[in-house]
């Protein structure tokens, strides 16, 4: 055992000093993929970077701009239309399963009928995968709305009337001091915020784990 110990650290050493891992992670909104990455960041040696679905698709040159990397990551949804433009970089391309984590359903599950839902975030495209999990899982609040960071519209007046608001985990907009302090009060006034926790699933994160390392291997 203890010889086992000294070559898996001798091992460990040699990929710290290898070079960095180039990873290409695509999806169709900007909050997945800051996600993703979040997840994959205890992944040493790992060098994500992010493109939309869109920019992909719009490339006029897309398999040359992510040929640079050795693995693509695509979320099952996504993964025909992304072989559509980069067919002779099929065997880099990873398709992962995705869902809300275990802790983001049983908050979604608390949703009374009657509620006033708001969701706050910076894609409609995001907005959209959450109101279809409420419809999956069969939560029906009385009114949804959408608030979207960047467009017209104020944080504090759009929460004034709701009684849950849903972000993605960890949002920028939280961050800054004004926001920070107007969801503390939602929250002492008797407002729930759920943080909605969008992640690879175990047996994708498994399997992409063992093809970084048979690859970093080599």
């Amino acid at each position: 055992r203890e010889i086992e110990n000294l070559i898996r650290i001798k091992l460990l050493e040699r990929l710290e000093k290898k070079e960095s891992f180039h990873v290409a992670a695509v999806d169709c909104n900007t909050e997945s993929l800051e996600m993703f990455r979040k997840q994959l960041s205890y992944m040493k040696g790992i060098d994500l970077k992010k493109f939309l679905l869109d920019e992909i698709i719009r490339d006029v040159s897309p398999e040359k701009r992510l040929n640079p990397f050795k693995l693509i990551l695509v979320t099952s949804t996504h993964y025909k239309d992304l072989i559509g433009r980069v067919s002779s970089l099929r065997n880099r391309v990873v398709q992962v399963a995705v869902s809300p984590s275990p802790e983001t359903i049983l908050e979604l599950a608390g949703i009374g009928m009657q509620a006033r839902v708001g969701i706050v975030c910076e894609s409609r495209t995001f907005a959209q995968i959450i109101q279809n999990k409420l419809r999956d899982f069969h939560i029906a609040p009385r009114n949804v709305e959408t608030l979207l960071i960047g467009e017209r519209g104020n944080v504090a007046e759009f929460v004034g009337d709701k009684d849950v608001v849903i972000i993605p985990p960890g949002y920028s907009f939280e961050i800054s001091r004004d926001n920070k302090a107007l969801f503390q009060r939602f929250r002492e006034q008797g407002g729930k915020v759920i943080h909605f926790e969008y992640r690879i699933e175990r047996g994708s994160l498994l399997y992409l784990e063992e093809r970084i390392k048979e690859l970093m291997e080599q």
